[in-house]
């Protein structure tokens, strides 16, 4: 999958950008390394708070 798909995906969470991180494959996709069909994200203990409501 292209990253700008999954980035548009992961966007539309409306997660504030400071909160998460994009790790393993999708941030080699970022900077075009290889490609990614997901997007695995570790988020602050406050989003994962709220995510869990």
């Amino acid at each position: 999958m292209k990253i700008d798909i999954l980035l548009e995906e992961l966007d539309k969470l409306n997660l504030p950008k400071d909160q998460y991180a994009i790790t393993s494959s999708g941030s080699l996709a970022i900077r075009g390394i290889r490609e990614a069909n997901d997007l695995d994200i570790i988020v602050t203990p406050k989003v994962w708070k709220e995510l869990l409501q």
